[in-house]
């Protein structure tokens, strides 16, 4: 897979900007060992280059005109970069990703939790969905040029590096436990 953050363009919204707006968008420039999760700001044109279907426009929300979208709605994640990739595929190494003919529910992409913490959220939300009768099918991690390790609960004794999670992204496949489904609720 491509690295995620060379899928996407951004074109910024016209606006008077003031000198200092040159850098906005340059801190992974300067920055070379900080990973950008997110991308766009309110009202830019993100273009996401996709495999399977060329280059789409997305356009990122106005959030300061939008008051149920306030929190992050103008930002393109990493995670839902990498899922579009993934669902959109035709390889069949990525077959089990394909979501024709299925229901399926969107959880987040690009869940927003204190770094301290984001494990040990994870992991209960993990426990969780098991009590509640879903089976995990495949778990792990990968970083945002495809390089894949296995999900752990906790890393580095607690003490992960801020900048090395953020490279990182948590993915996962849940489906209804077979003993839990039944025809009234397929």
């Amino acid at each position: 897979m491509a690295n995620l953050v060379d899928l996407i363009h951004i074109i910024p919204p016209d606006r008077d900007e003031e000198p200092e707006d040159i850098f906005a968008s340059a801190p992974g420039l300067i920055f070379t060992d900080d990973t950008r999760n997110h991308h766009g700001e309110p009202r830019s044109v993100i273009v996401y280059k996709s495999r399977r279907f060329g280059h789409i426009e997305l356009r990122t929300a106005d959030p300061e005109r939008e008051d149920e979208r306030q929190l992050f709605s103008h930002y393109l994640w990493n995670a839902g970069i990498n899922m579009a990739e993934l669902v959109s595929s035709v390889t069949a190494k990525d077959a089990r990703w394909s979501v024709k003919g299925e229901r399926v529910l969107e959880l987040g992409a690009g869940v927003i939790i204190c770094p301290r913490e984001r494990r040990a959220k994870l992991a209960n939300f993990f426990e969780v969905a098991v009590e509640e009768g879903m089976e995990t099918e495949e778990i792990y991690e990968e970083d945002v040029g495809g390089v894949r390790r296995t999900w752990q609960t906790e890393r580095d004794g607690g003490r992960e590096d801020v900048m090395e999670r953020k490279r990182w992204l948590v993915i996962s496949r849940l489906k209804r436990r077979l003993a839990d489904c039944t025809l009234e609720g397929m």
